[in-house]
């Protein structure tokens, strides 16, 4: 199928109606899923998706239309529905598609193809038994899996616009995921760890990962509750990138549009410590979130978002630009189903010079925390957190009791204001928002015992 054809013919067809700007995007996915539970397949599921965004402008007023197939005759209704639709819709000045000028594909490759044909299921299968075999086998007080995974997908982006642009670009996900639990004394913890990559021979060794599963639920047995009080805390490079995730939502030109972000009023100001440095950046070869244009068909840019604790930027699509007054970002996204709809790309916080180890000797006291519970009940607009946590109290410069059941308050600015050291152990193998590990010295309160 000619998917540029179709684009053509679906904009030639919005004209004939009296249509002045249109807009469309196809994404089509192929997808697979596999589980093992207990050496055994327990789930094999392949399918392929094919979904447009039709986006119709006539007289300032905007109309979205959602299809999952491609038949003319469907399209030429829905467009002369939505055209009539527009008619009754308000009217918005900043109703547009991106000028010529901001409309574009990156040059160059950011994915090598590497790999040319989908994963055999046969592999697959052999791979996560061993990483099963690997975990069960760690220790006897592992006692089972609760599954091991793994997904793949290949998504083809089309898009096309009225102003003569088309672009198209492919990439692929895969991921290997694990969970186990632990028993000692009738008490059971639960242990996870997983790789993503754009390419399967990216992902980490499977028993490496069925090990670590295994040991981060071993870690947990015997846990107790820390005492109330306010401790300085080092997070983790998996949850502080979960952090930086949640963080994001507070730069979402949306957001910010509506004041409903702590940090709408803070564009130019110091909302964290002159060492953090925040980017967003979608043109780094191989990972995840690359790609050469946004869903506006806008060519993707690196952007600094917080520099040296100062906010310099949100993230936008073209209509929040306009309606913020904010340079382009290219952070819109491939969403098929909503209207400006917008996404970090390669989000992550800068790394420091001091490792994870050497940050954890400098410490006589303090919390170690490897998972967060409820991340998103964050207070948008006063930045106020309240999460379960599970970790280990650092005494003497050591990894001493784990610890569970108990809550981090705080607030997300005070947060980031009061990081001391960020850590050297940034890593992209768990997903397209990544921060090494960083240590916050004091504005955490620890609800325990």
């Amino acid at each position: 199928m000619d998917y540029k054809e179709i684009e053509k013919e679906i904009i030639i067809s919005a004209k004939k109606k009296g249509i002045e700007e249109i807009e469309v995007l196809l994404v089509k996915e192929d997808n697979k899923e596999i589980t093992v539970r207990n050496g055994k397949v327990d789930i094999l599921n392949e399918s392929i998706s094919i979904d447009s965004r039709i986006k119709l402008i006539k007289n300032k007023r905007i109309g979205l239309i959602s299809l999952n197939n491609f038949n003319m005759d469907k399209i030429n209704k829905a467009i002369a529905n939505s055209s009539e639709y527009l008619n009754i819709q308000r009217e918005d000045p900043d109703n547009r598609i991106p000028p010529e000028s901001e409309l574009g594909s990156v040059d160059g490759e950011l994915f090598i193809d590497e790999e040319k044909e989908t994963p055999d299921n046969s592999l697959i299968e052999k791979k996560l038994i061993e990483m099963e075999k690997a975990a069960i086998r760690f220790d006897n007080k592992v006692k089972y899996s609760e599954g091991a995974s793994f997904h793949y997908a290949k998504t083809n982006i089309y898009f096309a616009n009225s102003r003569g642009f088309y672009g198209h670009f492919s990439k692929t996900y895969n991921s290997l995921y694990i969970s186990v639990v632990a028993e000692k004394n009738n008490k059971r913890k639960s242990g996870e760890y997983w790789s993503e990559n754009v390419f399967f021979t990216g992902l980490e060794n499977e028993k490496f990962l069925g090990k670590l599963a295994a040991k981060r639920a071993l870690k947990k047995l015997d846990s107790k509750k820390p005492k109330t009080g306010e401790y300085p805390v080092i997070f983790d490079n998996i949850t502080a990138s979960s952090i930086l995730e949640v963080f994001g939502d507070l730069l979402n030109g949306e957001t910010i549009y509506k004041k409903s972000s702590v940090l709408a009023s803070k564009l130019g100001k110091s909302i964290g410590s002159s060492i953090l440095n925040i980017k967003d950046n979608p043109l780094i070869k191989k990972l995840l979130g690359s790609r050469p244009f946004d869903g506006d068909g806008v060519y993707s840019r690196e952007k600094n978002i917080v520099e040296d604790g100062t906010l310099k930027s949100f993230l936008v699509n073209y209509y929040y630009a306009k309606k913020l007054k904010h340079r382009i970002t290219s952070n819109a996204s491939f969403n098929t189903e909503v209207l400006n709809d917008i996404k970090p790309t390669n989000f992550y916080i800068s790394p420091g010079k001091i490792g994870e180890e050497d940050l954890i000797a400098s410490l006589k006291k303090g919390i170690y925390i490897t998972n967060i519970f409820s991340i998103d009940s964050l207070n948008h607009v006063t930045g106020d957190f309240s999460w379960g946590a599970e970790g280990f109290l650092i005494e003497k410069g050591k990894l001493s009791t784990p610890i569970s059941e108990f809550t981090i308050a705080g607030n997300i600015l005070d947060l980031f204001g009061n990081i001391r050291e960020i850590c050297d152990n940034i890593d992209f193998n768990r997903g397209h928002i990544a921060s090494p590990s960083f240590l916050v010295y004091k504005g955490i309160t620890i609800g325990g015992k």
